[in-house]
């Protein structure tokens, strides 16, 4: 066995209901199922209401002063974001949360740390592991960080860490034609695989993410008000954020509300999956989409905009793909599938036949080797 060796996760927060958390709390299970003890590192901690299990050793990386409890108490909109930023920014926080890491790092001994934040990859970039394995993972596509002060920050960043990974082989090598040292890349894995799914299908189209910009739900609304033939079929979407209020006046605004359920959040995704008949991701940009590798596990074809090179990997030969944005075209595809159950049928079973690449034991076996593979830092990095 390993002896209880422990992994050292992270990240920004793991009770949001979002993708990484799903990812995070699918890995942290396998981990843990193959006897490692895993530790959580936080900058902040909901309760463990999320995806990853609440039994699950945490910490919170800054302190909660009177200031950052006000802060949290604004659940979404510009000033929580800034407020927790700014609390993060301050030197003497950073230098606090450095010196927890150290600590921490000596204690636990850890086989690896994982950083999944690039708040907290910095900060462990700089706080002086000793003899560790630091692995960070860009849980987006290259092109998201254009523009961006990341790009900067995780360029350097790389160069104090064993690995830097991004999760497709076509954005590894885009990060590492930019600078990036030590690029690698390991996919994210699907959460689960249905032994058995429905005979019959029902007549939905299925959509699920974080209410944000990123996923243009609004979009997804758009292009949905285009069908121009759908009788019979329904769109519905799951999930919770800022813009929820976006999406229901579009769904509003364009009178489509007997044929668009715009639902709260679900923790079973592999039931919502499972009974639908198309999987829409109307996203901006995108990593490597964790409910798209679930859809295509559940055998639902997916209609998509080319919002990375991690979307166009999963889509080929099992989905039809169209550019960001144009919702006539996204329309044009929902239709065709709506019209075609065997087209249904047959990019439903080729992708469930390429979500076996990313069945979680082939997905922990490949995190295994990298960490294997992987120098430890150097004291004086």
């Amino acid at each position: 066995m390993k002896d209880q060796q422990a992994i050292l996760f992270l990240c920004d927060d793991p009770d949001v209901l979002g993708g990484l958390q799903r990812v995070m709390g699918t890995l942290i299970d396998a981990f843990r199922a193959r006897g490692y003890r895993v530790v959580v590192t936080a900058l902040h901690l909901n309760g463990g209401k999320g995806f990853v299990d609440p039994a699950v050793e945490r910490h919170r990386l800054f302190g909660e002063g009177p200031l950052s409890r006000l802060i949290q108490r604004i659940k979404f909109g510009p000033l929580h974001l800034q407020g927790r930023r700014l609390l993060r920014l301050r030197w003497l926080a950073q230098r606090r949360a450095r010196r927890f890491l150290r600590e921490q790092v000596e204690t636990l001994r850890p086989a690896a740390v994982i950083a999944f934040d690039s708040l907290t990859a910095k900060l462990a970039s700089e706080s002086q592991l000793r003899d560790t394995k630091l692995l960070i993972q860009y849980h987006n596509s290259f092109d998201s960080l254009t523009g961006t002060s990341d790009l900067s920050r995780l360029r350097t960043v790389s160069s104090g860490t064993s690995r830097f990974l991004a999760l497709t082989a076509a954005d590894a090598e885009r990060f590492a034609m930019d600078g990036f040292s030590r690029v690698s890349y390991v996919s994210n894995p699907v959460s689960f695989f249905p032994a058995h799914l429905p005979a019959r299908r029902a007549q939905q189209v299925v959509a699920l993410g974080r209410y944000h910009h990123q996923k243009a739900f609004d979009h997804l609304v758009t292009a949905w008000a285009k069908v121009t033939s759908r009788e019979g079929w329904h769109l519905h979407i799951y999930g919770d954020g800022p813009e929820r209020e976006l999406i229901d006046a579009t769904v509003t605004h364009l009178n489509v509300e007997d044929s668009v359920t715009v639902h709260g959040p679900t923790q079973d995704a592999e039931q919502a999956l499972s009974h639908a008949s198309i999987y829409a991701l109307s996203s901006r940009f995108e990593g490597l989409c964790m409910v798209a590798l679930e859809a295509i596990a559940c055998g639902v074809p997916i209609v998509t905009t080319a919002s990375g090179p991690g979307t166009l990997e999963i889509a080929e030969g099992c989905g039809l793909i169209c550019d960001v944005g144009d919702t006539a075209a996204f329309a044009a595809h929902l239709q065709t599938l709506i019209n075609d159950r065997t087209l249904r049928e047959d990019l439903g079973a080729a992708g469930r036949q390429k979500a076996q690449n990313y069945r979680v034991d082939a997905i922990v076996d490949r995190w295994e080797q990298v960490i294997t593979e992987s120098p430890a830092i150097p004291v004086s990095a």
